[in-house]
Parts: C-alpha cells; sequence; structure tokens
C-alpha cells in the first residue's frame, strides 16, 4: 500500500465499489406509504359520511318531534270517522255546499294522516338501511343514503309548516297592498323593492303574481300597488307580512349622499273563489241602515247615500 502523499489505491476501489453496487428498491415503501394514505383519507371520508348521517336523523328526529307535539292525532282519527258517516247519508247531499265543505274537511284530515304516516315509515327504512351501511361498511350505499335524508328533513319541514297553517283561510290565495309611507320619492322606491321581493318570493315557491293595479310615483317606485298572488297556502305564508316596514340606507337620490328613512304599509287579504254564501257570508238587506241625504246647487241636485250593516232596520232619512 502506497502512502505519504501517492494515491491509496485501497481507498480508491472501496470508493469506485461504492459507486457501482445497485440502489436499493424504495418503491415498495413508497407504495406502502400512498397506500396507507389513500386508506387514512378513506377513513375519514367514511367518518365524515357517518358524522353526516348522523347528523341528518337528529334534525329527522327533532322534526318529527314537532310533527308529534303540533299534530291532534286522535281528535282527527274520530273527526274522520264522523265525517264518512255523514257523508254516506243521501240526505247530506241535499244541501250541496254543505257537503262539498264537509267532503273537503275529510279529504284534508285524510292527506294529513297519510302524510304523517309515510314520513314516519320512510324514517323507519332509513333508519335500517343505514345501520346496514355502518355494519357492512357500504361506502356506496351510505352516499346514496345522504340526499334521501336530506330530501326526507325537507318534506318534513314542509308538513310542519302545513301543521301550523290550520286556519280555514291558509290555504287560499292572497291579496298583498303595498303602499309608500313618509318619505316622498324615498318611499316610492321602496314601496316597488317591496313588490319585486313579494314576486321574487312568490315565483320561487311557484306561485302566480297578477298587478290587480298600480299607481307609479312622481319621480321612481311606485306609489301603491296590489298583486294577486295564487297559489296553495299563499295567504297561509304571506299574512305575516302585514305591516309597516322601513328602510333605512344613504339615498341615491340625495345629492348630498344623507341618510334617510322610509316607510311602507303591506296588507294582505285572503282571496275567495266562492260566493259570499258559500264563505259563509250573508249580507241582509233589512239589517242595512241607509242614509239618503239631498243637496241643491245652481241648476242641479245631488243626492248621497250611505250605506251601513251595524242597523237591524232600514233608515231613510231625507233632507
Amino acid at each position: 500500500m502506497i502512502r505519504h502523499g501517492c494515491v491509496n489505491v485501497a481507498q480508491i476501489f472501496r470508493i469506485a465499489a461504492t459507486r457501482t453496487s445497485p440502489r436499493p428498491d424504495l418503491s415498495r415503501y413508497a407504495s406502502a406509504a400512498t397506500m396507507a394514505k389513500k386508506k387514512t383519507a378513506q377513513d375519514k371520508g367514511e367518518a365524515m359520511m357517518s358524522a353526516t348521517i348522523q347528523d341528518r336523523f337528529a334534525s329527522i328526529q327533532s322534526a318529527l318531534t314537532d310533527v308529534d307535539n303540533h299534530g291532534d292525532w286522535k281528535v282527527w282519527e274520530d273527526e274522520i270517522v264522523t265525517l264518512e258517516k255523514k257523508v254516506q247519508h243521501e240526505a247530506v247531499w241535499e244541501d250541496v255546499p254543505l257537503a262539498l265543505k264537509i267532503s273537503a274537511r275529510l279529504g284534508d284530515l285524510r292527506r294529513k294522516l297519510s302524510t304523517y304516516q309515510e314520513l314516519k315509515r320512510s324514517t323507519v327504512v332509513l333508519q335500517e338501511l343505514a345501520d346496514l351501511a355502518q355494519e357492512s361498511s357500504d361506502v356506496q350505499l351510505q352516499r346514496e343514503l345522504i340526499p334521501e335524508l336530506a330530501s326526507l328533513d325537507t318534506n318534513i319541514s314542509d308538513y310542519i309548516n302545513v301543521l301550523w297553517l290550520s286556519q280555514p283561510t291558509d290555504p287560499n290565495s292572497a291579496y298583498m297592498d303595498i303602499r309608500a309611507g313618509s318619505g316622498g320619492t324615498e318611499a316610492c322606491d321602496w314601496a316597488s323593492m317591496l313588490v319585486r321581493m313579494y314576486t321574487k318570493w312568490a315565483h320561487s315557491r311557484g306561485y302566480t303574481v297578477d298587478t290587480v293595479n298600480e299607481s307609479e310615483g312622481d319621480v321612481a317606485g311606485i306609489k301603491s300597488a296590489t298583486l294577486l298572488v295564487s297559489g296553495p297556502f299563499a295567504y297561509g305564508y304571506a299574512q305575516y307580512e302585514t305591516g309597516v316596514h322601513r328602510l333605512v340606507r344613504v339615498s341615491p337620490f340625495d345629492s348630498a349622499g344623507a341618510r334617510h328613512t322610509s316607510f311602507a304599509s303591506v296588507r294582505v287579504s285572503p282571496h275567495f273563489d266562492e260566493t259570499s254564501e258559500e264563505v259563509g257570508i250573508e249580507l241582509n238587506p233589512k239589517d242595512l241602515q241607509i242614509t239618503t241625504m239631498r243637496s241643491q246647487g245652481a241648476g242641479e241636485t245631488i243626492f248621497h247615500e250611505v250605506l251601513s250593516p251595524y242597523s237591524e232596520e232600514s233608515q231613510v232619512a231625507s233632507m
């Protein structure tokens, strides 16, 4: 072996042998790491789906509890039996308006009970499928259950609204009268914004909107407008909009950019397709008080009549 500044031949051979030796195969370790990451991601995905399913079931159970609290199921079942016996008698159909009213009430109660039973049955079926998917680790089934549970949750929420809207006029269409209040042009613009807002809301629920009358503002917006919103339970949903609505904003009509407060009133009333007799409203001429006043001007005679339905007997006064 040569030393002292000369080339160390043995060291050179060792270095050469190290460089030419084959490198270890690390691909299998990389493949194992990738599979571990995929398994971890899959486990996280399954855990997230399981958590989503549990949250959906919690929401559904809470909604069903609200349904149970708002429904008079035993009373409705007894009323169905009573109404079924009534419609079976021929004497009832001699009074057609009464018979139609009974039939409508019977159909409404049947729909409420059948919908409730279907919602309960769907909840039980989906719960059994969720348990099966959890036990068998069926990810595909869990993935398919999530939209089904979301749809069921929405249906139960809609059914709760139907139970809340149980007044006789709630299923009717609605008249919405919007009038600008104090605020001038600002109030007129605010009233027009309310009209657009209610129109978009009605269309989003599948209702139709007809403008009965409209009075435009002097500069912008409207002074007043009356809308007919047609659709099931339109009045039931819209009735809570009755009142005075206020808007505070920087006015686009003020060159100084001052902040203005505008007001607009909204009045909602039910729409009836039937005649006054069919909805239980009767006007007897004997119950009207008629007051007639006569005044004479230059070359003409003017008559004024005032009718008031608060008197039991007719009274005619002339002047």
